[in-house]
């Protein structure tokens, strides 16, 4: 449990049956490997939301998951849908007696747990923990209310036990405190489990959606910003513990309640360190996938990151493609506008299977196409309204709307034609001042070269008439 060890990668045994496309666009299996348990119960359980997989395969599979987990509500649910029970007390025997005994562990706590809760109750310490009026670690502080060094692991017991029962919100403050008390390893494993806890949790105390997913962003930065000050981990451990976050994140950049235009920090988080790009080539080049779906959702927030991208997606081309890398590739590579639509069209399909995409499935698709007709007006004098229209699965006066509507949101000079049945693109030419300023912009630096020049030459003839 995070509270006290970090996941090692693990292979999930979960079976999932559909067609040959499903199988070929879900990387469920993958991701897997990556996550905490409980993470991956959320993400199945939002993958039989999608209703692409046959309900019985996937109550089937979130069962596997769930099995070594106290999520027992959870677990009886799927368990009554999966068996077709509806009355609770028809439930095995040996599962009613497994939660019983569970609940009767959690209902008496050691001393140390019942006396540590005690003391993070007490008045004075609750306002020094919301003053932060101390120095140094918290435990140090709270030996003149009785604290002693044990009740660091009564304290990690008692979140682990809230944790893996479900109770995600009281599990997120015994840990917040724990990392308070002493910063040590145990600290550092129970930011991980905050982590995992604000991603779980849909009340965590405060009222506005907003808060919930900035208390997710605060806690996936702080883990970003200590995980390179850990002089103790070795390499191979930084590389696991940069692939667990960049999968992690994953829960909180693709939130359907985020705007899409920042999911523009995928690509800041994930391109922009050289550390995140060297661990997402060496472990998990798949997570490409969300990199450029980012991007075109977030309408690339630059050229250079777009030129970047596309230099990742080339490189890694033989360890991970899908159709949006390809898209990536045929649109801005070798402008092959036919196979960028087709791409676009399996871009759906990978859409209907991914339970982070799925949500800006309209957006991604949109911005893609616009993409698509924005290069393609630029490289071309002219585009048939008739054309768009049909790509578009509309009528030409849709499609005619559409691209006026395209060329006023790029930089595209452009004019509908006399008979209205093509878009003109005007290629102005630039004016006399812009020429003579791009011809002598460097005049300064040739001149000096050619004196350079000039005066080797001289002296070269010097040398020679002495000799």
């Amino acid at each position: 449990i995070l509270a006290l060890t970090l996941p090692q990668p693990h292979f999930y045994f979960f079976t999932l049956s559909g067609t040959a496309a499903m199988s070929e666009f879900d990387l469920s299996h993958k991701l897997a490997q990556f996550l905490d348990r409980h993470l991956v119960v959320r993400m199945l359980t939002s993958l039989k939301a999608l209703n692409v997989y046959n309900e019985k395969d996937m109550l089937k599979s979130i069962y596997e998951v769930l099995e070594p987990t106290q999520l027992w509500d959870a677990k009886f649910s799927v368990y009554m849908e999966m068996s077709g029970i509806t009355d609770a007390a028809k439930l095995p025997a040996g599962m009613l007696k497994a939660r019983e005994e569970f609940e009767d562990e959690q209902s008496n706590p050691s001393q140390d747990a019942q006396e540590v809760v005690a003391l993070l109750q007490n008045e004075d310490v609750v306002r020094k923990i919301q003053e932060r009026s101390f120095k140094g670690e918290l435990a140090e502080e709270l030996k003149e209310f009785g604290f002693k060094p044990e009740m660091l692991d009564a304290l990690s017991s008692l979140a682990k036990d809230s944790f893996e029962s479900g109770q995600y919100e009281q599990a997120n403050l015994l840990l917040y405190n724990r990392r308070l008390l002493k910063d040590d390893e145990g600290s550092w494993q129970a930011l991980w489990g905050q982590l995992v806890c604000t991603i779980m949790s849909d009340e965590l105390g405060v009222s506005e959606e907003a808060d919930k997913l900035s208390q997710r962003e605060e806690t996936l930065e702080l883990i970003g910003k200590l995980l390179p000050a850990r002089a103790s981990m070795s390499h191979l451990q930084r590389l696991q513990n940069l692939t667990w976050l960049m999968h992690w994140s994953l829960f909180v950049f693709f939130d359907k309640e985020k705007d899409p235009a920042s999911l523009s920090q995928v690509l800041e988080k994930f391109m922009q360190s050289a550390e995140n790009l060297s661990a997402l080539q060496t472990a998990a080049p798949h997570l490409l996938r969300y990199v450029v779906a980012a991007g075109i959702i977030s309408r690339m927030p630059s050229d250079k990151s777009l030129r970047h991208l596309i230099t990742v997606v080339k490189n890694e081309a033989s360890s991970y493609s899908d159709p949006l890398t390809k898209l990536l590739i045929s649109l801005y590579e070798d402008f092959d506008f036919s196979a960028a639509h087709a791409h676009l069209a399996d871009c759906s399909k990978v859409c209907d299977v991914d339970v982070f995409l799925n949500p800006f499935k309209d957006v991604l698709i949109d911005n893609a196409r616009r993409m698509i007709y924005t290069v393609y007006c630029r490289i071309h004098n002219s585009v048939s309204i008739s054309s768009v229209a049909e790509s578009l699965g509309t009528s030409e006066v849709e499609a005619e709307k559409w691209i006026v509507n395209l060329v006023r949101e790029s930089t595209l000079d452009a004019r509908i034609s006399d008979d209205g049945t093509s878009v003109l693109m005007t290629r102005p030419s630039p004016s006399t001042y812009e020429q003579v300023i791009q011809k002598t912009q460097r005049i300064v630096i040739k001149t000096r070269y050619l004196r350079d020049n000039v005066d080797r030459s001289a002296s070269s003839r010097r040398h020679h008439g002495r000799s």
